[in-house]
């Protein structure tokens, strides 16, 4: 988790990459959703970064507290963008939902890597 705005910027890189590709083929809502959705990823995957380097090499309780407390707020943030998201319809909840998710996709790229035997 050394490299935190790598990761972020490859969560921006995915998100409007997505908007790009989705806004070319039509679906303007997706991809408006996209963009909606990739802060919100940028944010979590922030909160997470910070709260794990604070827990450094001493996980005591009041440290893990801390961190579910951030997977908490994460898991909140998630849901109510996703709850605003709904009332405009499924082709900007589906955008949303891949801006939010875009987090775990770099995740999937790191691991990728790290299965390929590549430091990132």
């Amino acid at each position: 988790m050394d490299n935190q705005w790598g990761r972020l910027g490859a969560i921006v890189v995915f998100g409007v990459g997505s908007a790009v590709v989705l806004f070319g083929v039509g679906l303007r809502g997706a991809a408006a959703g996209v963009l909606a959705g990739t802060p919100i990823s940028m944010v979590n995957h922030f909160m997470m970064h910070s709260a794990m380097r604070a827990l450094g090499d001493r996980p005591d309780d009041q440290a893990q507290y801390r961190l579910m407390q951030r997977v908490m707020l994460r898991l909140l943030l998630s849901a109510v963008i996703l709850a605003v998201a709904a009332p405009l319809g499924l082709e900007v909840l589906l955008g949303v939902l891949t801006g939010v998710l875009a987090e775990v996709m770099v995740y999937f790229g790191d691991a990728a890597k790290a299965a390929l035997g590549r430091k990132g």
